[in-house]
């Protein structure tokens, strides 16, 4: 009897219910959501719900540089031998094969990947699923050569000081392969004819037409980099000391041999010069590795002011992050509009765990100050800023917030 009392009052009550429309409550109004301003709500309430947000794309520190106008050099004669014995000729001259093994280390925390990695940071771990990068081969003796690449997780990276200023890492030299000592996991490649390069001997980067993209695997903890090494195996084929490698065809090698050619660039401006994270190429070099002269490590090129040389490679990240990990009441929201007028009101919302004392300013692509945005002390909760920009320049900024021991930072588009 009670349950059949219950059915029927709900009944009853949805009955009613369904008889009140929207213009019969108080202070009710109707509003439309388009579909963007959806994705946002719904990415609100998933991170409220501590669900999970994900990034899946790859990553390349040179592409990055690129869009914020650095400019480049890259080198067409870096073969690669696992000592110094052949030699190089160049139409300029002859010289001792150098380098003997590349790679690169991968930092989230580079100031270039603030705006296109903000799930990257030393509160997230990361999985690198591939990495990519782009060479060119030509083989002479018909013999099948074989390419060593090596990955390394964060444990098997070398800490040490690079000049004695900047602490870095690298990866521990095997000296006798000219490989790493260390690593996580590897894969061998075969290299025959079928891998020849068309056009090997063209200058441009065009002849770099090769790409070996291969599965890497790496689950990187929190704040974690990781790195990957590739170093050139000839086949079986006697070696002697003098014997050549050609970058140019008009320079007749007397005994040919075959030839690796990784893509290798420098950063020639400011935004190299700026930027002394770790996403910069591992060397093993030395003009001398015939003899018993070499490095105990991958040559690491991020010292302050020096230019930056690095293959030209690909990471393929995917991060999956839980907002409360990310922020613990703080948060640095996205500026709006961006891009934006310069003549427009740029709204950007931020969050504090806590009272603080905050500091939101704008700088150049050079480091420079350009703008403080908010200087005060802000309650526990959400809070908006607005500012105008129109005294700046168009281009690309770096917008920073610092509470306390809180700091983020995120890209802001200004136009005409």
């Amino acid at each position: 009897m009670r349950l059949s009392v219950l059915l029927a009052a709900f009944a009853l009550s949805s009955t009613v219910f369904a008889q009140v429309t929207v213009q019969q409550i108080p202070n009710l109004k109707e509003q439309t959501m388009s579909a963007e301003d959806y994705q946002n709500f719904r990415t609100s309430v998933d991170m409220k719900l501590n669900k999970k947000a994900s990034v899946s794309t790859w990553y390349s520190y040179q592409d990055i540089l690129g869009d914020n106008g650095e400019r480049f050099t890259y080198f067409t004669g870096t073969h690669m031998w696992p000592d110094s014995m052949p030699v190089i000729l160049l139409t300029d001259g002859a010289d001792h094969v150098g380098l003997h093994g590349i790679g690169e280390v991968f930092d989230p925390k580079s100031f270039y990947f603030i705006d296109p990695a903000p799930q990257l940071n030393q509160h997230t771990g990361y999985v690198v699923d591939s990495i990519a990068f782009f060479y060119k081969y030509l083989n002479r003796t018909g013999i099948a050569d074989t390419l060593l690449v090596q990955f390394y997780n964060m444990d098997k990276l070398a800490s040490l000081a690079f000049g004695g200023t900047t602490p870095t890492y690298s990866v521990v030299l095997n000296k006798a392969t000219s490989a790493g000592a260390t690593p996580t996991s590897f894969v061998k490649i075969p290299l025959d004819m079928s891998n020849n390069t068309e056009n090997f001997y063209v200058s441009s980067t065009a002849s770099f037409s090769g790409v070996m993209q291969l599965p890497a695997n790496l689950n990187v903890p929190k704040g974690g980099l990781c790195a990957f090494t590739a170093t050139f195996m000839p086949g079986n084929y006697p070696v002697a000391l003098g014997d050549t490698l050609a970058s140019d065809s008009t320079q007749i090698p007397v005994k040919p041999l075959n030839s690796f050619v990784p893509l290798v660039f420098r950063g020639d401006g400011a935004a190299s010069a700026l930027d002394n994270s770790f996403n910069l190429g591992l060397f093993n070099f030395s003009s001398q590795k015939y003899s018993t002269r070499s490095p105990e490590w991958f040559y690491p090129a991020n010292a302050p002011g020096v230019l930056k040389q690095y293959i030209y490679s690909q990471f393929h990240i995917t991060a999956t992050t839980g907002v409360n990990d990310l922020k613990n009441g703080f948060g640095l929201g996205n500026a709006y509009p961006n891009p934006a007028s310069k003549n427009e009101v740029i709204s950007i919302e931020f969050s504090l765990g806590r009272t603080e004392n905050v500091t939101i300013e704008l700088f150049d692509l050079l480091g420079q100050k350009v703008k403080t945005i908010a200087a005060d002390n802000f309650t526990q909760g959400s809070h908006t800023v607005n500012f105008t920009a129109s005294d700046l320049k168009s281009g690309v900024y770096i917008y920073n917030i610092k509470a306390g021991a809180y700091s983020s930072s995120k890209k802001l588009t200004l136009t005409k």
